[in-house]
């Protein structure tokens, strides 16, 4: 399978990512100009792009619920489950390295990981902070866009990681209770007039419009988007 890589729009455009993987001989691949991506094949951290922080690897499925977002420049975006900071990042870029990402997870070594990247990438937007996502932390502030990519089951990218088919199924069972406390603490955050965005890897409908089912009949000042 090829590696989907986001073009770092701050530092160069996809031809020149490409024309520097190339030289250090991998394959290359254009694949989404919305997206600024491209897709290859090869050991990437090894290329001098890499060293230059001209990208990051990212799923294209990943890539579009950041676009889903709209973040637009000099906006604030919170980005509740974010480590390894993917999503964060690509935010960031859309945004042209503008405004503010605030981009937590739960665990310190993987708010760490963040920190590395977006040093890497030159993302001084981006803000890694401890956080639970389950809880509402009344410490943060309130966003124009808040990214909600909640922990699934993974079934979307099955292919990727084949060992979730292992997966325990009475902890899948649990997940969208989960998922409803994160949903419902993030929507604190949500500014008047913006909007949050709720996603995850599976296909699962449990996981996926069942839990925004429920959220939007509880709460009448949020609707769906078209």
């Amino acid at each position: 399978l090829p590696i989907y890589l986001r073009c770092n729009s701050i530092k160069c455009t996809p031809n020149e990512l490409a024309e520097s993987l190339e030289k250090d001989g991998l394959s290359v691949e254009f694949v989404d100009n919305m997206l600024q991506s491209l897709a290859v094949r090869g050991a990437v951290e090894h290329t001098e792009a890499f060293k230059k922080g001209w990208f990051h690897v990212q799923d294209l499925a990943c890539q579009y619920a950041c676009e889903a977002l709209m973040p637009q420049k000099d906006m604030t975006a919170l980005d509740v489950c974010a480590a390894p900071g993917g999503k964060s990042f690509t935010i960031a870029g859309i945004m042209g390295n503008s405004g503010k990402v605030v981009s937590c997870d739960i665990h310190p070594h993987r708010v760490k990981l963040i920190e590395k990247g977006a040093q890497r990438l030159g993302y001084n937007s981006v803000v890694a902070q401890l956080n639970d996502a389950t809880e509402f932390n009344k410490e943060l502030d309130q966003f124009d866009r808040v990214l909600c990519d909640v922990p699934c089951s993974g079934v979307g990218v099955i292919h990727r990681k084949p060992d979730i088919r292992y997966k325990n199924k009475e902890d899948i069972e649990k997940l969208p209770e989960v998922q409803k406390a994160i949903l419902e603490a993030s929507s604190n955050y949500v500014k008047k007039g913006g909007f949050i965005v709720y996603s995850t890897c599976t296909l699962n409908r449990a996981e996926n419009e069942d839990v925004v089912e429920a959220f939007l009949k509880e709460h009448n000042e949020f609707s769906l988007c078209p």
